[in-house]
């Protein structure tokens, strides 16, 4: 179970990005529609290249922890504050170019380290037991932790993001809460 819980970052970080991030980047960073689309294009390709190269560098680590544990570690380490930057809600460039630069730099980051935690995390759960059912079980357990996290993140965050347009809470406040409630 506390294995499986792992998957609670897998859906919520998934879900919080595929649901405000191109709302984030157009309504509060004020990026044209078609540059934040080409920010995220450019980094989900990326994420596409480098899930598998993550699958055979864990796969060939030797460590005393492990394979898949030195990676977890790392990626935990900089998620907060690669969410912090990813999050931003100044931007630190202010042209239209400067602007799609900056997201698609930190989406990029953002996909790395994503794929450092969750690629060898996936990959441990083939590895805790040779029972094919005890296997099969935490791997459903990881997808309901996974699925009501994607359904909590997806509507709290929502909720977040509405009480910021209606004036309820302020930009810093918004951005606290999705960089230390999420990260």
């Amino acid at each position: 179970m506390t294995f499986a819980a792992g998957d609670i970052f897998a859906g919520g970080a998934s879900s919080l990005i595929a649901v405000l991030y191109l709302i984030f980047l157009t309504d509060i960073i004020k990026l044209a529609p078609g540059l934040a689309g080409t920010a995220v294009l450019v980094a989900k390709t990326w994420d596409a290249i480098n899930d598998p190269l993550m699958g055979a560098i864990s796969d060939r680590t030797r460590s005393r922890i492990g394979r898949r544990r030195p990676y977890i570690l790392a990626g935990s380490v900089l998620l907060i504050p690669i969410m912090a930057l990813l999050w931003l809600p100044i931007p630190v460039l202010d042209s239209q170019g400067g602007k799609m630069v900056w997201a698609m730099l930190f989406y990029v980051a953002y996909n790395t380290v994503q794929t450092v935690i969750a690629v060898p995390y996936a990959s441990m759960s083939t590895e805790i037991s040779t029972d094919y059912d005890q296997r099969n079980k935490v791997n459903t357990t990881r997808l309901l932790f996974s699925t009501v996290a994607s359904a909590s993140v997806t509507l709290l965050a929502s909720w977040l993001f509405n009480q910021y347009r209606d004036g309820e809470i302020g930009l810093w406040p918004m951005y606290l809460w999705i960089v230390l409630g999420f990260g």
